[in-house]
Formats: structure tokens, sequence, C-alpha cells
């Protein structure tokens, strides 16, 4: 079969990766791939140095934050801190992309 462009028209041209990462973001029920850049690529500004140094993010679906903590009391530490963090990604990334955070803890 010899070769032949792609048809030319509407939505042939290039598109920016992240708007395909945003829908697939969008299809497994997270925010977009710029808020998932955010909360995981600056996790220390949201949190605070010596809570990032202990616990990290793990996961993201449907606004729940699941978070690894190494020990429980650093657990307890970001469970009072909730309200905190979830107020400084809104301010970051819009309202509603976390709603809850849920903390595990996995020893190192």
């Amino acid at each position: 079969m010899p070769w032949e462009p792609l048809p030319t028209g509407r939505g042939s041209e290039p598109r920016p990766l992240e708007d395909g990462l945003d829908r697939v973001a969008r299809s497994i029920g997270v925010p977009s791939a710029a808020a998932l850049s955010v909360i995981f690529g600056r996790w220390s500004d949201l949190v605070g140095e010596a809570v990032a140094a202990n616990c990290q993010p793990v996961g993201l679906e449907k606004s729940h934050l699941t978070v690894a903590a190494h020990d429980p009391a650093w657990s307890t530490q970001l469970r009072l801190l909730e309200p905190v963090v979830i107020e400084r990604i809104d301010e970051l990334v819009g309202p509603r992309a976390v709603t809850k955070i849920v903390v595990r803890v996995q020893p190192r």
C-alpha cells in the first residue's frame, strides 16, 4: 500500500501533550495534568520541608489524595494539617481538585 498523508482539515494540527494528558486524567477521575504536576511536583511547598521529608503523595483519585507517611506521628501531623493543605492546593490549582487527604502509614 503506498504512503498517503493523513487527511487535513479540522483537528489535524498538532496539539500540546498537556491536552491529551488532561483528557486521560479526566477519564480516570483526576484533575488536570497541570494540577497533578503541581500537587506532586510542589509537594514540599504545599506541606513544608519537614512533612514532605516524611510524607509523600502516592495517588489521586476522584479528589481524594492518598499520602504515604513513614511514621504514625507524621500521619497524625498531616491529618491535622489537612484543611490547610487543601486550601493551599485550591489556591494553586483551583477549587475542589482535592477534597480529602487519606493518609496511610508505610514505614521506609
